[in-house]
C-alpha cells in the first residue's frame, strides 16, 4: 500500500498518468496458489504475503514513489477516496501533485 506507479502518457501529451496502489486481500486460496505456482520466485512470494500488494502488476509497471510516513498515507488515502468513472476507474478530476519531497528511508 502507498506506492505510486507510471501508467505512461496520457493521450493529450499534457502529462502522465500514474496509479496509486493498494493492496488485494490475500486469501488462503490466493496464498496457496501463489505458493504453488512453478517457477515461482519464492523471495517475491513471500515478500507479498508478508508485506501485501498487487501481484499482478509485479515487474508490469515501474512504481516511482513509496509512503512511508503517516501524514502522507492520509493524503494517499483521500486520492483513493475521489469519484471515478469508467471501466479504468480514472478520476472525474484530475489529481495533480504540486509537490513531493523525496528521501531516503
Amino acid at each position: 500500500k502507498g506506492a505510486f506507479i507510471s501508467l505512461g502518457p496520457d493521450l493529450k501529451g499534457s502529462g502522465t498518468f500514474f496509479g496509486c496502489l493498494g493492496s488485494i486481500e490475500f486469501t488462503d486460496d490466493i496464498k496457496n496458489e501463489m505458493q504453488k505456482q512453478e517457477g515461482a520466485n519464492q523471495d517475491i512470494v513471500n515478500a507479498f504475503l508478508e508485506k501485501g500488494g498487487i501481484p499482478a502488476f509485479s515487474q508490469a509497471y515501474t512504481i516511482f514513489a513509496q509512503i512511508y510516513d503517516d501524514e502522507s498515507m492520509k493524503v494517499f488515502d483521500k486520492i483513493g477516496e475521489v469519484d471515478v468513472k469508467g471501466d479504468n476507474k480514472q478520476p472525474v478530476d484530475d489529481i495533480k501533485i504540486i509537490s513531493i519531497e523525496i528521501s531516503t528511508y
